[in-house]
């Protein structure tokens, strides 16, 4: 009996296991790639730092290509899942509080990953990366689909008009990555997250209802 609970045990530890290296090669792989860059750095960097063999790194990601997506997917999963639950969240209160609730988490998720960002701005540099684009052109959209639905709320609440409604998510993403821009190119160590409640003040002092 000990033996069946042992055995049936063993798939899940591997399974943990697997999640956890997969993990680590990919927080290895965001600090490497924006230190040396994605088209110097070198996969047994990114093995090393993560302490793992090389051969390793390429039984989990096959090649470059599907790390640098993968990477992508990860954090960009990371960002909808912290939406989704902020947005949950904030279900009961006044408007403005629901939309603070869900600006300054991912503002924070930048502040906490900027090596990200670094990688982010390098894709876009870069020619070629079919894998990765796709990722990233999946990733926004889904994003944007995510602020449709906070704008959604404000609409019936009638926090904001209904006439303009369709710019603005559009809006509310262009501030947050203008803000994480300046931070990136200014150097600035000041948190973005400071800035979450002066954006969305900034956004629906142009986007409320009109008396």
């Amino acid at each position: 009996m000990k033996h069946q609970a042992s055995a049936a045990a063993s798939p899940n530890l591997r399974d943990r296991l697997r999640v956890l290296t997969s993990q680590a090669i990919l927080d290895a792989a965001e600090v490497v790639f924006a230190t040396q860059g994605l088209q110097a750095a070198r996969m047994e960097d990114v093995a090393a730092r993560a302490g793992v063999a090389v051969g390793t790194l390429y039984n989990y990601f096959k090649d470059r290509e599907s790390l640098v997506a993968s990477l992508h997917a990860w954090r960009h999963q990371q960002m909808i899942e912290l939406f989704e639950q902020s947005l949950a969240a904030g279900e009961a209160q006044p408007f403005e509080a629901q939309l603070l609730g869900v600006v300054r988490p991912l503002l924070s998720h930048f502040d906490q990953h900027r090596a990200f960002f670094v990688v982010l701005m390098q894709s876009e540099a870069e020619v070629g990366r079919r894998e990765t684009m796709c990722v990233r052109r999946a990733a926004i959209l889904e994003l944007r689909g995510c602020f449709e639905r906070v704008v959604e709320r404000g609409v019936a609440s009638g926090a904001l008009r209904r006439e303009d409604a369709e710019i603005f998510p559009s809006a509310i993403f262009a501030m947050m990555q203008c803000a994480m821009m300046q931070a990136h190119f200014s150097e600035s160590a000041t948190p973005v997250a400071d800035q979450a409640a002066a954006l969305v003040r900034l956004f629906l002092d142009g986007a409320r209802v009109r008396p």
